[in-house]
Order: structure tokens, then sequence, then C-alpha cells
């Protein structure tokens, strides 16, 4: 279970103005902020020294965000020293409007203090209203610094490397690590095989008895390829709980797809228990996908860019897909030669509706950019596919109208792999690009 967003308040004031005016407007964003808020305030400070000692008593709360009220006229050297002691911690500002005719002087000591901190070549934000006007903007704020910990901290295990020559699907450990905060996790492909090895026989019986209502089979072959993927599903899943991981990729084809069976349907199984994942050993569209499932709650869609017309353009995987995400029966299909006939695709049709797509990927300068676009999914559907077997419908595939003509998102592509959320999102995926320092390509 997700933790609490934690978040300090430290009121900084003037003793001779009417700081008493902001008792309550404390008292009042706490209970705006909700239940799910762990909120400390910290208390009322009026000189430097006090306001150095506030940052510190903050800090022992260990909160997502300090937000510093100006709750009346002050010098600027108390929010500076504050500033100056919080460091790397997220802060921002609350700045009030005037109270019952009388003016506390909050708004013109902002002025002075985002004047200041801008000299001094210093990133603020800030939020300017009542406290019910305030909160929403607070939240969010809070919630993105939570998820740039959390991201610092994450485990990102990662099977094999990339597939195919998907040089899109490679990464600078180093450059991971320090830019966006996760740990990349190495195992060997062979690493997971002996997993898979290892789980009982009585696992996969009652793990094929209570997943397999979910499904129904396109070919009587597939009964046996699916046992194997629900055993790459448990396998998987001992190494989320043994290693700590917090999300995975992995090198899906031809290395384990011709010889074990494809991850398609144990990826999705995975996904929708709240595991962000990704196949093909895409690094950076896992963490895009991390980003996007804990700005919304939700495991996005993780899918090839395969067409583009008009104003259309068109996903699809190679059958790979949360069951929460689509529409309709999923049918297990027997994987198509060019992937690897040991597994099965789960063939099914995704989900309409409002969406946002996303893409993260290296700049070539050592730094990151992100495709960030809205659009509708107007069509969903299964792609069909022929061989020897006949004409079958198989890979999950949506169309997604834009606000732009296609050949403008065509000239912003950064990878085959994008990310489509059916929770749209761009506005905090982009609030939390410029947190990060990553560029946004829009």
């Amino acid at each position: 279970m997700a933790q609490p967003t934690r978040i300090a308040l430290i009121n900084l004031c003037m003793d001779v103005y009417p700081h008493h005016l902001t008792d309550g407007l404390v008292q009042a964003l706490a209970e705006h902020l909700g239940t799910d808020v762990e909120f400390t305030d910290v208390g009322k400070v009026f000189t430097m020294r006090q306001a150095a000692r506030a940052v510190g008593r903050a800090k022992g709360r260990r909160p997502d965000l300090v937000v510093l009220l100006i709750g009346t006229w002050i010098d600027a050297s108390l929010a500076v020293t504050a500033v100056k002691e919080l460091g790397n911690m997220p802060w921002m500002i609350w700045t009030l409007p005037m109270l019952d005719g009388i003016s506390t002087g909050s708004l013109v000591a902002f002025a002075v203090v985002k004047g200041t901190l801008e000299r001094m070549s210093v990133r603020l934000e800030w939020a300017y209203g009542t406290p019910e006007e305030v909160a929403e903007s607070i939240r969010e704020r809070a919630a993105r610094a939570s998820l740039i910990s959390w991201l610092r901290e994450a485990r990102l295990g990662l099977f094999g490397y990339a597939a195919m020559g998907m040089y899109t699907a490679t990464f600078d450990h180093v450059a991971v690590r320090d830019k966006l905060g996760p740990e990349v996790v190495h195992f060997d492909n062979y690493a997971l095989v002996r997993q898979m090895a290892a789980v009982d026989e009585k696992r996969v019986d009652r793990a094929a008895e209570e997943q397999g209502g979910r499904w129904a089979l396109g070919d009587p072959s597939c009964e046996a390829l699916t046992r194997r993927a629900i055993r790459m599903y448990l396998a998987l899943k001992r190494f989320v709980a043994d290693e700590q991981l917090d999300a995975l990729t992995i090198k899906c084809q031809h290395e384990i797809s011709r010889s074990w069976g494809g991850a398609c349907l144990a990826l999705s199984l995975l996904a929708d228990e709240g595991v962000p994942v990704t196949c093909e050993g895409d690094v950076h569209g896992a963490i895009t996908g991390m980003m996007m499932q804990r700005l919304t709650g939700a495991h996005p869609f993780f899918a090839d860019f395969i067409n583009a017309a008009d104003n259309s353009v068109w996903f699809s995987s190679c059958g790979f897909i949360p069951f929460s995400l689509t529409q309709g029966e999923v049918v297990l299909q027997p994987q198509i030669h060019e992937i690897g006939e040991e597994g099965v695709a789960c063939s099914a049709a995704p989900l309409t509706g409002p969406v946002t797509v996303a893409r993260l990927e290296a700049d070539g300068a050592g730094g990151y950019r992100m495709h960030i676009v809205d659009g509708d999914a107007q069509e969903g559907y299964r792609r069909p596919y022929e061989d020897e077997r006949g004409r079958r419908e198989i890979f999950p595939i949506t169309r997604v109208a834009l606000p732009e003509h296609s050949s403008d998102f065509l000239r912003r592509v950064l990878a085959n792999h994008y990310l489509i959320s059916y929770r749209p999102c761009s506005s905090g995926l982009a609030a939390l690009c410029r947190d990060l320092g990553i560029s946004l390509v829009t």
C-alpha cells in the first residue's frame, strides 16, 4: 500500500502584523488536503534563526513537500533563510489575498521574495489564494515530490537486455540513476528460466484455476502454452518479491520467445496486479510507465507506434495488454512465427476514450526529453494476421485521434514504443518533467 503524502508547513510572519489571522487558515488547509495527507504544522517563525530551526524540525518529519506560508508582510531574509536551509528538499510558497479587509501584507511580501529568489536563480513554485483555492495545487505538487522520492528508491528489474537491436530500448545506467532515479537491477534471462523450473506444479495448477476464467483459448494447443506462461508469471512474481522490484522489463524476443514462450501473458497479469512492466527490454519505456502509473493509479498500454494518417495514429502490441484495459472477451492465441510459437498472445480489443500518449527518451547530450500528447482512442480492435493456420484476429490495436495532423506527431516521435494512459495525465506528467529537468517535446 502506498504511503500517505506528507506535507509540512512553516508559517513565516512578522509579530507586529495580524499573524493570528493565519491560525484558522492553516487548520482549514489541513482539512481541505484530506485524510490521505499527513499534515504537520511546524508553527510560526519570526526571525532568521527561528526559520532555520523550523526547517530542521520539518526535515525530521521526512515530508514530501514543505510549504512556506507567507502569513504576513515579512523581511525577505526570513524566506531566503528557510529556502537556503531546505536545500534540495521540495518546497513551495503559499501567499494570501487580503483577509476581511485587513491587510496582512502577504502578497506584497511574496512579490519581494519572488523577485529576490529569481535574482538568486532559484526556481520556485507558489500558490495564491484561500485554503480552498490552493489545496489542490499543493496536493499535486506534494504528489509529484512523493513520486520523485519513490523513483529515487525504486528498483527496476531488467531481464536480459534490449531486444532485436532496438537501440531505443538501450540506456545509460548512470544517467538513469542520476537524472531519473531508479536503480536498474540486471538479471540474465537464464536466471528467469531457472526460477521457472523451480515453480511447483501445484502452484501452476492453482494459478491456472484462479486466472483461467479471465480468457478463452483460441486453439487447443494454447492449453499447454498457457500453463508455461503462468509458470513465467509466477517466477517473475517471485523475483518481484525477493528482489524488492518496483517495476520490470524483459528481453522476450527472441531469446525467451522462441525457447520458452513470449512474456505477453505473464506481463499482462503482472500489470493488472499493479507492477509497472514493459517488454523488449525497454528501460526508458518502463520508467515512462512508472511515472504515468504513479500519477494515475492505472497501468498504461505499452505498444508500438505502427501507422499514421490524417489526424490519427495507431498503436499495437504483439500480444501484451493488461486485461483491465480491454473491452469484450480476451482470447489467448498461439503466438505468430516471427515472434516465437512457444507462447501465447493476448488477443483483445483495447478500451476507447480520452488518453495521454507519452514517451521518455535520452536526448543525446546526457539529459532526457519526453514527448507528450493528449488524444482520443476512438477505436480498439484486434489486428488481423494470416499464416498456415488461416486468418485470425490477434494483436491488440488502438486508433488515437489527435488534436494535430499525424505528420506533426511523426516529426516528434522519439522511439518505437509509447505508453497510452486511459486516465489523461499530460499536465501532471509535464509538471513532473519540469521538476526533473526533462525537456518537453510537445
